[in-house]
């Protein structure tokens, strides 16, 4: 029997994404063929396929009237409102849970200043957010950032006001030299004056910046996984929820760009850079509040009040960070990886692995691969 022919019009080159949605159709019997960046109404004889999925959906009105049949699934709501009406189901990037990691992740890095420079759809949700920590002013830079026709110089002013220090949030890492070279021009010092996040781990763009750029994982590969695994659902004729959700990875991946603590207290300055030091010799909160002659309730009030953050999990997340470097790193097996992190049992490096990042360490490594 001939498998159906689907067809990946992505909006972007994403490598993840690619190997989910080719993931997805080894596991579904589907033959995937990948679009180049072209028009592609002209260009790709529509009749040959069975489906397609498209971060594009300006087309998908033509799309199916010149392919009787032809299924259309959106990899995106971050275009015109409506838009993702016109395709069959949308399978997209939760756009309030990648707004929603970025906030928590600079509140509790200590930051009271936010500058953001967001597609609309982002900055409106970004916004209604902070609103909720109660957070005040947000800064963002009109026009858009990212358009190639703002002149250089009212980046770099812009960049320059931003009150210090100031956590930034990007659209995308795709646009991360723009933002490098603006950055550079204006001499903010990054991260201790300006903190920068951007969404999409494009790993390959990220580590090629200096500072490294740190990122919020969308999760491209289960995007792309899911976009499949719904077309052959459609296909076979099964129903399927219009809109699927895909929630980003609960830990952002901390590089260079943002690796600083706004932290004013002195105290707690000094317990932030010791756990940062002695991070695998198997830090426990009891220990820092005897290191530093301080109570076990007034180490989290201290947490508390400026990270929004426990003790406890602040010690969490710098093991796994800590763990996360020797694994894409290194060539030490798990259980040695678990040790020099400073997790106490093999046991508890799984469990707290597998809460972050929903897999197993070797399945983590894999992807990375």
């Amino acid at each position: 029997m001939q498998k159906k022919k689907i067809l990946l019009n992505p909006y972007f080159f994403n490598l993840k994404l690619f190997e989910g949605a080719y993931a997805g159709a080894e596991r579904y019997g589907l033959a995937l063929s990948l679009a180049q960046p072209a028009d592609l109404i002209s260009a790709v004889p529509w009749k040959k396929y069975d489906g397609i999925l498209t971060g594009s959906l300006r087309d998908a009105d033509r799309i199916k009237a010149r392919n009787d049949g032809c299924k259309v699934i959106g990899l995106t709501l971050l275009g015109l409102d409506d838009l993702p009406e016109k395709a069959d189901a949308i399978v997209a990037a939760d756009e309030s849970q990648i707004c929603m990691t970025g906030i928590k992740y600079f509140l509790c890095k200590g930051f009271s200043n936010f500058a953001c420079c967001l597609n609309p759809k982002r900055e409106k949700l970004f916004r209604q957010q902070m609103r909720q920590f109660g957070a005040g002013t947000v800064y963002s830079f009109v026009p858009s950032f990212y358009k190639l026709d703002v002149d250089l110089g009212s980046r770099v002013d812009f960049i320059r006001s931003l009150p210090k220090p100031c956590a930034f949030i990007v659209q995308t890492v795709l646009w991360s030299e723009r933002w490098h070279e603006v950055i550079r021009r204006s001499g903010v010092r990054v991260p201790e004056e300006l903190s920068v996040l951007g969404i999409d781990n494009h790993e390959y763009i990220c580590n090629a910046l200096s500072p490294r750029l740190s990122a919020i994982d969308t999760d491209s590969y289960e995007l792309g996984f899911r976009a499949v695994e719904t077309m052959a659902r459609l296909l076979s004729g099964e129903a399927v929820p219009h809109q699927t959700l895909i929630a980003p990875k609960k830990r952002v991946v901390e590089r260079e760009s943002s690796d600083f603590y706004a932290v004013g207290n002195e105290k707690l300055r000094q317990i932030i850079a010791f756990v940062r030091a002695h991070i695998g010799e198997g830090l426990t909160v009891r220990r820092l509040a005897d290191e530093f002659a301080i109570s076990v309730q007034s180490l989290d009030d201290l947490f508390l009040r400026h990270l929004r953050n426990t003790p406890k999990r602040f010690l969490v997340e710098q093991q796994l960070r800590r763990a996360e470097e020797l694994l894409r790193h290194g060539n030490l097996k798990i259980a040695e990886v678990a040790r020099e992190s400073g997790f106490t049992t093999l046991r508890r490096f799984y469990d707290f692995f597998r809460e972050y990042h929903n897999t197993t360490p070797k399945e983590w490594c894999c992807r990375r691969r």
